[in-house]
């Protein structure tokens, strides 16, 4: 899908996930700051977005059938609008939820909505614990694994076979924007240029939250993402990587 604003960069990228869905989470507060990022991201060359609205945390867990409503309210505002974006509905799910019932049971969206991998935020603090059974017990049921920001997981920092580990197991890897760029500290900074090097990572994400201080961006990692693989890599991971998460079913 190409961007057709007059504001759109030469180059276009095409699929990212975002937290563009209003009232569900800490993205915004209503629909015109949905239309606000929406607006944001077409002008920075984003023809997709997922959004994936926090699921299984103790403050926000809508359920599936919420999250899927409030895409198609998005999507026909859009459509009002003239604002050429296709949005999918998808979740991340908290590292604290029964992950395993939450699938079983409908609850939570995969990305693309019908697709094959759930996005899941490792612990921010502290050792993985139960959660790497809860990963394997969603593996063993047929679901692909997108690690949410590893950088911002404690363990991962500290642990430098952790991600290694977990990447050679088959679960997916998505670095965030601000990290990427220095936003989250020089510590996450390095290790996602690190893990980039290894061929570690496997798609970029925005998490936009907002029209403001976290907006759905993708333009501001190309620098670093060209300098470290050139091209060929900053379109693995914005174009060809997002594709096949979403172009995914389950067995």
């Amino acid at each position: 899908m190409t961007c057709t604003a007059t504001s759109c960069p030469a180059w276009t990228t095409d699929r990212m996930i975002s937290h563009i869905l209003s009232g569900l989470d800490d993205g915004p507060d209503d629909i015109e700051g949905s239309v606000a990022m929406a607006r944001i991201a077409v002008a920075d060359g984003i023809g997709t977005i997922v959004a994936t609205p926090h699921v299984g945390t103790s403050s926000w867990n809508p359920p599936s059938e919420v999250i899927l409503q409030a895409t198609t309210w998005l999507r026909q505002r859009l459509q009002d609008d003239g604002i050429e974006l296709e949005l999918l509905a998808g979740s991340e799910l908290a590292p604290t939820a029964d992950m395993k019932h939450l699938a079983d049971t409908g609850q939570i969206a995969p990305l693309g909505e019908n697709g094959r991998f759930l996005l899941i935020e490792l612990p921010f603090f502290g050792a993985l614990g139960p959660v790497e059974q809860q990963l394997f017990q969603l593996e063993v049921a047929g679901y692909k694994i997108l690690l949410a920001h590893p950088e911002r997981s404690a363990a991962c920092l500290a642990d430098p076979d952790l991600l290694p580990r977990l990447h050679d197991r088959g679960y997916w890897v998505q670095l965030n924007v601000a990290s990427l760029i220095g936003r989250q500290g020089r510590r996450a900074r390095n290790a996602c240029a690190r893990w980039l090097r290894r061929g570690l990572v496997d798609v970029i994400a925005s998490d936009g939250h907002n029209s403001t201080r976290r907006k759905p961006v993708l333009s501001p990692a190309r620098k670093t993402v060209l300098k470290i693989g050139g091209e060929e890599l900053w379109k693995q991971l914005t174009v060809q990587n997002p594709a096949r998460v979403l172009d995914s079913h389950r067995d």
